[in-house]
């Protein structure tokens, strides 16, 4: 999830293309210190502004769906991917519980 500030609502769904690093480049400008490329999914409010615009081309998260821009890390919330680790691992355990040979009654206590 894409945030403008830090505890913020969620403004876009993204996919991380790369790390900060070595020749890592967004229309041949090399992606700043501390940002991710990521490709836009995604946008919930499309008229909110890029963290890191690109002058020129996008100003706005509506104007970067489907294409890659930089995004500070701080500003990236992993939140999503944790809840539907949990909602996996409650279903794993909900199964083990189901396979086992104690009657249906019992796993309710």
């Amino acid at each position: 999830m894409l945030l403008l500030q830090p505890n913020d609502k969620t403004v876009a769904y993204e996919t991380i293309v790369s790390v900060n690093g070595p020749g890592n480049f967004i229309d041949d400008v090399p992606l700043p210190v501390n940002c991710m490329r990521i490709a836009i999914d995604n946008a919930i409010d499309q008229s909110a502004p890029l963290s890191v615009a690109i002058p020129s081309a996008c100003q706005s998260i509506g104007d970067a769906v489907g294409g890659h821009v930089a995004w500070p890390v701080h500003l990236i919330s992993m939140r999503d991917e944790k809840t539907r680790k949990k909602k996996v691992d409650n279903r794993q355990e909900k199964s083990k519980l189901q396979s086992s040979n104690v009657p249906r009654p019992l796993h309710l206590i």
